[in-house]
């Protein structure tokens, strides 16, 4: 396979090999010329051309099951299901890589986005699938599903109720675009009151209870704004591990993190790690003594003070600095976005979300 075709760490980060590379799949399926000047679709005979999409495919398949299919793995705990989930993410990429910052499927002309917030976009979808097939469904169906019992729960939180209190009627007042004959279909089959034939043939299932599926409206699920979200991806997925710990500990992400002095994270176990696990950053872990005066800012007196000796430890000048330089982001941040865009549940849990998956995937 041609050089240029090749993945190179040293020259270019995965997101940008990635966006070559999706538009050299989309040159081969329609010949057109791409950026930098080749067209594979005249240039490259069949059998290289197989090479390049086979070669794209398995790296864009290691990604994902290093990242956010481990992730998802974990998260929804799909057990002996794992397996089926990885390959329906897998169908999953397949079917899009060729998308990846592609203009014409972009919301902003001009703006690129991280592989990594391409995978979790595509994770939603392999998710679903896997969900449809365990609970024996179609898609579609998983779909509203998803949707009747998200609002369920959301409605149950507001009203402090236990989900069995909660009513058909209580769920269309919320989702009116989803009938309370629809909604009592869902309830019932969760609850193993009905099943899955007798409300087939009863046409309370893939009838009347898919008509206007494609008008569904989910967007009062209290998530945040899709440019909100996507604005948010960007800014987080610029940002190494190192950097983006300090950025979630800043906004409160972890009481844990929040309460410790500089001495104190120098030498903690997690923290350590993940500096180590990169190469920009590992240079400032040593391995020296440690004095911890005031563990967890604690001013009470008869407080003991922690030594370590001859541990691996990074510096406090480095820590000193991300934890400056990360306020300094986050008001940068506030040119771009509002706090009410990101105030709230959803925003708690978006952050959270990025929190837990840090946390994931550096283990």
């Amino acid at each position: 396979m041609r050089k240029e075709l090749i993945f190179d760490r040293n020259s270019e980060d995965l997101s940008e090999y990635m966006t070559r590379a999706a538009e050299g799949l989309r040159s081969i399926k329609t010949g057109i010329m791409t950026s930098y000047g080749l067209n594979l679709g005249e240039e490259l005979p069949e059998t290289e051309q197989e090479e390049f999409k086979q070669y794209v495919y398995a790296l864009a398949v290691a990604e994902m099951e290093r990242t956010e299919g481990k992730y998802c793995l974990r998260r929804h705990g799909f057990g002996e299901d794992g397996e089926d989930f990885l390959s329906n993410f897998k169908i999953v990429i397949l079917k899009n890589l060729e998308k990846f910052n592609d203009s014409q499927h972009l919301a902003e002309d001009g703006k690129k986005y991280q592989f990594s917030t391409f995978l979790k976009h595509l994770s939603l979808e392999a998710v679903c699938m896997t969900y449809a097939q365990i609970h024996g469904v179609t898609r579609d169906v998983e779909k509203k599903f998803t949707l009747v019992l998200g609002t369920m729960k959301k409605l149950a939180r507001e009203r402090q109720m236990d989900m069995e209190q909660i009513s058909p009627e209580m769920i269309h007042e919320a989702r009116p675009s989803v009938s309370v004959n629809d909604i009592q279909a869902v309830i019932d089959f969760t609850r193993g009151r009905e099943s899955l034939d007798k409300m087939t043939e009863e046409d309370r299932l893939e009838g009347e209870f898919l008509k206007g599926q494609e008008e569904l409206d989910d967007s009062g699920l209290d998530t945040l704004d899709l440019s909100v979200e996507r604005a948010l991806d960007t800014f987080l997925g610029e940002m190494r591990d190192v950097e983006k710990f300090f950025m979630l500990v800043e906004i409160g992400c972890s009481e844990k993190y929040q309460r410790m002095t500089s001495s104190q994270l120098s030498c903690d176990p997690f923290f350590v790690h993940l500096v180590l696990e990169d190469d920009k950053f590992a240079k400032n872990v040593v391995t020296g003594d440690v004095v911890v005066k005031r563990p967890n800012r604690s001013s009470a007196k008869g407080v003991e003070e922690m030594h370590y000796e001859n541990v691996k430890h990074v510096t406090e000048n480095m820590i000193r600095y991300q934890r400056a330089n990360a306020k300094k982001k986050w008001r940068k941040l506030s040119d771009v976005l509002f706090p009410e865009d990101i105030c709230g549940r959803s925003g708690v849990e978006y952050f959270m979300e990025q929190w837990r998956r840090l946390i994931e995937t550096n283990r």
